[in-house]
């Protein structure tokens, strides 16, 4: 194998997407499997311990795979959860207490993407609320997804200092949280989908989006009944945003002007 190192994980890196070519590879030469491991393990989706992922491994085998190997740990770019069980249930307990010991060992983490927790931030156990917020001090993590929980708190991401895209999807406030009013980050695309007139109001009393470059908004209610926050949210950022995407529901229309692209009732 004479390619030198740089060469082949440039090579492997166009086969990031296929987990099936990647393992097949790391069988053909003793050489690949470090390199390979970078680009197998750079995207990770855990749901709980009984589902097996993309790599082919439950939540709790995976533990396994990193407390053997933990410089794993330092490839992963990109993590995502998905909780669809009663998080009352002991076997859900479990499987966030295992997320928990994950989050602490990634140090070098681009996205997080968190989804679908039923009953809400509050109801998850304090472990796991703990790791997640610590992984929003990375300065490595540009991107995070809030995806269907509800009351998650919006001022903790003031302290992800280097957080460029933002995805609120299906989002509600708590309500015992009040989000920092005078909170200014630096988010260039944010991406606010089905959350409804109270919640984007939240959004848009919260964040100062003066840097905003693209824009994204989707929801199932009459654009009249938001047409005033989202004018508020675009004044805002008038002088950066050059793509804007907003979705109304059906029987929109769709034009291009000015490099915005509008979808409007």
């Amino acid at each position: 194998m004479s390619l030198p190192d740089d060469v082949l994980d440039h090579i492997l890196s166009f086969l990031q997407s296929d987990f099936r070519a990647l393992k097949a590879c790391s069988q053909s030469h003793p050489k690949f499997i470090r390199l390979i491991e970078r680009h197998l393990y750079a995207t990770v989706t855990l749901y709980d311990n009984n589902t097996i992922s993309q790599n082919g491994l439950r939540t709790c085998q995976f533990i396994g795979l990193l407390s053997d190997n933990p410089h794993i740990a330092n490839y992963i770019r990109s993590l995502e959860f998905e909780v669809t069980h009663d998080l009352i249930k002991s076997e859900s307990v479990q499987y966030l207490e295992d997320i928990a010991s994950v989050l602490r060992m990634c140090s070098l983490l681009n996205k997080i993407t968190l989804k679908q927790i039923a009953l809400g931030w509050a109801a998850l156990p304090e472990a796991f609320r703990l790791a997640f917020l610590d992984c929003l001090h990375l300065s490595s993590l540009k991107a995070v997804c809030i995806i269907h929980v509800s009351g998650f708190p919006l001022r903790a991401l003031r302290d992800a200092k280097n957080l460029k895209r933002l995805t609120l999807r299906g989002w509600t406030p708590g309500h015992d949280i009040i989000p920092d009013h005078s909170t200014y980050l630096s988010i260039e695309d944010l991406s606010i989908q089905d959350c409804g007139p109270s919640a984007l109001e939240d959004i848009i009393i919260w964040l100062q989006a003066r840097s905003l470059r693209s824009l994204e908004f989707s929801g199932p209610f009459e654009a009249i009944h938001i047409i005033g926050l989202l004018e508020s949210l675009l004044s805002s950022c008038s002088n950066a945003l050059v793509n804007l995407n907003l979705d109304f529901g059906t029987g929109c229309k769709s034009f291009y002007t000015n490099q915005l692209r509008v979808i409007y009732n």
